[in-house]
Order: structure tokens, then C-alpha cells, then sequence
């Protein structure tokens, strides 16, 4: 997902470099290129989407209710469509485009879990409750997420609310700390050896 406007980090947070070089999307794109046969990046506005290898750039899914850059809600309608075009693509991992801790390790976990529960949501839940960006979607949930995207409501975790939803099995510390995103700068200087120091 690279949506928002990274109002709070006063910059393209999704371009910024790590020290290696990627930019922050990169580090998401990566864990789910490992896993993933079909890749999508989904966003408002697709001319300013950075460019990642494999990937089919999704608009948000756009109603009178929804313009463009509603929230995540109009990314997952606009994946989750796309998805059901697929045959034999049951789920959908959905990722935030800021997550720099995030691997491909931290996402098996979701992937087994998914797999063994058609039919529901599979997502951590950190000290700071349901974590909808880093998380798997069944392609089932998308004619309820579409209506729910027409009512004009953008929460996601009011969605989930609405839906069958399992909490990520055991309390996997290293998925809930790959929860951690980066929204306003004093984040990314939390990051000391992977926040660009620039």
C-alpha cells in the first residue's frame, strides 16, 4: 500500500533511503517479492508511485463516496478485486509501504495461518491493538469491503470489526515489532543503523 501523503514526515517518506540504499518501500516490496506470485502496489495517484520490479501498479478503488486517497480501505477494495480476476488466488497479503523492519520471515507466519483459516483475516495485534497493515485478507471479504468502501467509511480496522478476524497465533514478537511504521521524522531518527542519518 502507498497511499497517504506523509503530511506528519514532511516529505515522500516512502522515497527516503536507507543507508543501504533502498528506498523504504523497498524494504516491504522485498518481503513480499520473496513470497508472492502476483504483486500489486496500490495507491491515489500512480504517476508518483516509486517503481518496483514485478509489480502492477492498482489505482485505489474510487467511488462518489471514496475519491481517490480515501485509505487503505480503497487500496485492499482495489487488491482484493484484482485478486478475484485470479484464478486460484484464495488471499491477499496486504503491507504498508513504510514498515522497515519488515522481512519475508515475519510474513510466513500469516501465510500458514491464512491457509489454515479460509474465511477470516489473519493479522498480529500489537500492545497498540489490530495491526490491518501488515496482515492477510481472504478474496472473499471483497464485496463486503466494497460496500463498506461505498458507505463512505475509510477505517480499515472498522471493517475488520464487521468481519471474521483471527489475531496471528502466539505472540510472535518478531512479526508485532515488524508492525513498526514510520509516520514523522522523530521515527525514523528511532532507527539508529537504518534510519539515513542525512
Amino acid at each position: 500500500m502507498a497511499g497517504g501523503d506523509s503530511r506528519r514526515m514532511g516529505q515522500d517518506k516512502l522515497r527516503m533511503h536507507l543507508p543501504t540504499g533502498e528506498q523504504l518501500i523497498d524494504r516491504p516490496a522485498a518481503a513480499l517479492r520473496e513470497l508472492c506470485e502476483y504483486l500489486f502496489c496500490v495507491g491515489p495517484d500512480l504517476s508518483v508511485l516509486p517503481t518496483l520490479g514485478r509489480f502492477q501498479l492498482l489505482a485505489d478503488a474510487v467511488t462518489p463516496q471514496s475519491p481517490a486517497g480515501s485509505g487503505p480501505v480503497a487500496g485492499l477494495v482495489a487488491a482484493l478485486e484484482k485478486a478475484e480476476q485470479i484464478a486460484g488466488v484464495h488471499w491477499v497479503l496486504a503491507l504498508a509501504g513504510d514498515l522497515p523492519l519488515v522481512e519475508a520471515k515475519h510474513l510466513k507466519p500469516l501465510m500458514e495461518q491464512a491457509e489454515n483459516h479460509p474465511g477470516n483475516a489473519v493479522l498480529p495485534v500489537s500492545d497498540h491493538g489490530m495491526e490491518p497493515l501488515l496482515a492477510a485478507y481472504p478474496v472473499s471479504f471483497a464485496p463486503a469491503a466494497r460496500t463498506h468502501l461505498q458507505s463512505g467509511k475509510h477505517s480499515l480496522k472498522g471493517f475488520l470489526s464487521e468481519q471474521p478476524w483471527i489475531a496471528l497465533s502466539g505472540k510472535d514478537s518478531d512479526t508485532i515489532r515488524a508492525c513498526f511504521n514510520l509516520n514523522r521524522p522523530e521515527d525514523w531518527e528511532s532507527l539508529p543503523g537504518i534510519a539515513d542519518p542525512e
